[in-house]
């Protein structure tokens, strides 16, 4: 068997070959690292995404929102301004996999429950409105109205788009998406309309 540190240097030294092999074609694309429960463990992961990030052409970015919270906090603390570290580290990209949604929706559960209290909706269960704030967050934090897609079945799709047709885009993710991405939101529009492509359980459109 081969030790911790042993199965870091193979995976490293793989890693350094497929780097090599993408690095010695005129590709011509950005490319992205997703990576993260695939990924050996989190050491390895780490190192990962700085050896992609630091050689491979084209970088744009990674998917792992541990790694970039993680060496974003570091470098924060070794006096690293934010221009440089956004730099270093590139965008947070990702297809918007359901672990977001997931964890938005473990974190705040409890705005499920209150939201089912006061509805209209016979029963007291809960109402899907977390998941929806997941895809805001996410549409907040990378931008990209035109090509924004819902991923709307973790909690059940047919909940997910009935709150999403009746919910105002809230005035505060209007002005941030037009400070901060220059992208604007038509006047009175509901955050159904914010998505343009629709994902099944599968990855499929829907």
């Amino acid at each position: 068997w081969l030790d911790r540190s042993e199965l870091l240097a193979n995976s490293l030294a793989h890693l350094a070959r497929v780097v090599d092999g993408l690095n010695s074609k005129d590709h011509g694309f950005e490319l992205a690292l997703f990576a993260g429960r695939r990924s050996s463990d989190r050491l390895f992961l780490v190192l990962q995404t700085l050896v992609f990030a630091r050689l491979v052409k084209g970088y744009v970015g990674t998917s792992s929102l541990f790694v970039a919270t993680l060496l974003d906090k570091a470098w924060d603390q070794l006096g690293l301004p934010l221009s440089e570290r956004k730099l270093q580290l590139g965008k947070l990209l990702g297809t918007h996999a359901h672990e977001q949604s997931m964890l938005v929706q473990q974190l705040l559960a409890e705005f499920d429950n209150r939201a089912g209290a006061v509805s209209r909706l016979r029963g007291s269960g809960p109402v899907n409105v977390t998941a929806l704030v997941a895809h805001l967050l996410h549409l907040a934090a990378n931008g990209g109205l035109e090509g924004a897609t819902a991923l709307p079945d973790t909690f059940g799709s047919a909940g997910f788009v009935a709150v999403a047709s009746v919910a105002d885009v809230p005035p505060a993710f209007i002005k941030h998406m037009e400070d901060v991405h220059g992208e604007r939101v038509s006047d009175g529009a509901k955050c159904f309309d914010l998505f343009r492509v629709w994902r099944g359980g599968g990855g499929g459109d829907v």
